[in-house]
């Protein structure tokens, strides 16, 4: 723990951790002066550990109560050690008497303690695009499951907020050269008619493995007709035939109504599929963007860019 300690002062050893942390540390100060045998050794070690990690943070082992799965130790816990500690990458996963965590207490033990890394005005680019794309570039590299995942949120005529993920597919300027981000839809579904009410719209980036978010709000448009059949022409087939098959939002009596109607598209169309009239994408003008990453203690680090009049970012930082 002291090595550890030392040589990555910023990022303290949690007990599940330390092992793999002394290797990666180790790995690296050999790396100086590396005798090939140990340092093989020490890589092929870390790659396992961190695997074996992994996979301790997402298993499940049915308890046969229930039907419930839980992670647990004879007191009908595993997963957070009676001082809190995190183990074995889980984290209070479930209740062993009942099979739920609904309860209060259960639920307020959930919590691991953000460590990965700072975000510094320094190291930061002045341009919230830039920075974004460092960002999903970094989701990507790092094997983040869809890195192109957020949730859009939209208001309806009530005035009731509505959250749903969409893929992002693109990031391209509008018809004042700025910059935005692109998702594909039905245009009859209730997104679209929220949107058609109000353009304005909040997307929300959650690479949680990153220890990182990014919110965007910023107001929404159709793309061109151009635009969408050019994206529209790279999917898939059968993507494709489900933007026919697929009423969006419309009430159906169960999904052999799906079936029967994409079997119906497949035979109108044997070859290529055109683009329907009611499909096609959004592109959202943003104009505040905040890069969220998680530090200790939940003094989390926020920066929040605004565009100004002039078209640039106005950076500031915010409190947790």
């Amino acid at each position: 723990d002291a090595i550890v300690s030392r040589l990555t002062p910023h990022r303290p050893p949690q007990p599940a951790c330390r092992l793999l942390e002394i290797l990666r540390v180790t790995t690296r100060v050999l790396e100086t002066d590396p005798p090939d045998l140990v340092l093989e050794i020490l890589r092929a070690t870390a790659r396992v550990l961190e695997t074996i990690r992994g996979v301790l943070g997402a298993v499940r082992i049915q308890n046969g109560i229930g039907g419930a799965h839980s992670l647990q130790n004879r007191e009908g816990w595993r997963g957070v050690s009676p001082e809190g500690e995190r183990v074995g990458g889980a984290v209070c996963l479930q209740n062993g008497d009942n099979g739920r965590v609904t309860n209060g207490d259960d639920l307020a033990r959930m919590r691991l303690d953000y460590s990965q890394q700072g975000l510094d005005e320094r190291d930061a680019s002045e341009d919230a695009m830039e920075q974004f794309d460092r960002w999903l570039a970094d989701a990507v590299a790092a094997g983040v499951h869809e890195p192109n995942a957020m949730v859009v949120s939209t208001v309806d005529a009530a005035g009731s907020p509505w959250a749903r993920h969409l893929l992002l597919k693109g990031m391209s300027d509008d018809e004042d050269g700025l910059r935005g981000f692109e998702f594909y839809t039905n245009y009859t579904s209730a997104k679209a008619g929220q949107l058609a009410a109000n353009p304005n719209v909040a997307l929300t980036f959650p690479w949680i493995q990153l220890e990182r978010q990014v919110c965007i709000t910023g107001k929404a448009e159709r793309v061109s007709d151009a635009e969408s059949d050019a994206y529209f022409s790279v999917r898939p087939r059968g993507s494709q035939l489900g933007a026919w098959t697929s009423e969006q939002s419309s009430e159906i009596a169960d999904r052999s109504v799906l079936e029967t109607r994409q079997a119906e598209f497949e035979a109108r169309f044997p070859d290529e599929v055109p683009r329907p009239p009611h499909w096609g994408g959004y592109r959202v003008t943003p104009a505040v963007i905040e890069f969220w990453q998680g530090r200790p203690s939940r003094l989390h680090d926020r920066l929040r860019y605004e565009r100004s009049l002039t078209g640039g970012w106005a950076r500031s930082r915010l409190a947790p």
